[in-house]
């Protein structure tokens, strides 16, 4: 949507339980340029007539979570170079510079330890990169070889527990778009043909049940 929809709308986060995660990881992603909440699917409706005044692209994606499979969500792609600084758990700055590269979120979904109705949501901010070396040939020639790597900034992980009756939304803060080199920018606010435009994440965690039915023995052959 476009920049300051979500992020710079009062109104919406006053809907929002933004205390559903502990203090000091809100702050921090909150200085970084990420803001989060869990607010109630039963008013699902206002969230979506709200956003529904802006332009906006769309894009679904379900998961079954039942094997805790991590999946990715391509934030921001074939970026020629970037640097990113950010607060550490330390609360210092720090900084990165990255070359050919791509902006994810790693995203793993659990059933939390003994809560039945409620998933537990863990988020990564990851930058793959595309490392080149040299290698030598068979017939001792030099030849390049490109791989990629993920470098995981695992002092900026969400880890919450949403109930079956919430969900969960993750968007810039107004950080963003004051500090550009913020994560907030790089994973959450892309350059559109006329304007910058912010992507937020809505999770919604829905039940499954699985009934795993018996075997029947084989019959005995008669004779």
């Amino acid at each position: 949507m476009p920049q300051g929809t979500v992020s710079r709308n009062e109104k919406f986060w006053k809907r929002v339980d933004e205390h559903s995660l502990d203090p000091e990881t809100y702050e921090l992603l909150f200085k970084n340029g990420v803001r989060v909440g869990q607010a109630p699917i039963a008013e699902w409706d206002y969230f979506r007539a709200v956003m529904e005044q802006y332009p906006a692209i769309t894009k679904g994606t379900s998961m079954v979570a039942a094997e805790n499979k991590p999946i990715e969500l391509s934030m921001c792609r074939d970026i020629p170079g970037q640097e990113i600084f950010y607060f550490n758990s330390s609360d210092e700055l720090e900084g990165r510079s990255f070359d050919a590269c791509e902006n994810i979120i790693a995203v793993t979904f659990q059933q939390a330890p003994r809560q039945a109705n409620t998933m537990r949501v863990a988020m990564c901010p990851t930058v793959r990169c595309v490392h080149k070396r040299l290698e030598l040939s068979p017939l001792n020639n030099e030849v390049e070889v490109s791989y990629t790597a993920p470098e995981r900034l695992y002092d900026l992980n969400l880890r919450t527990d949403v109930p079956l009756d919430n969900f969960l939304i993750v968007a810039p803060s107004a950080e963003a778009s004051r500090r550009r080199t913020s994560i907030g920018n790089h994973f959450f606010i892309t350059q559109g043909t006329a304007e910058r435009m912010e992507n937020v994440l809505l999770i919604v965690p829905r039940p499954i049940r699985i009934i795993e039915e018996a075997t029947p023995a084989p019959r005995a052959s008669a004779k």
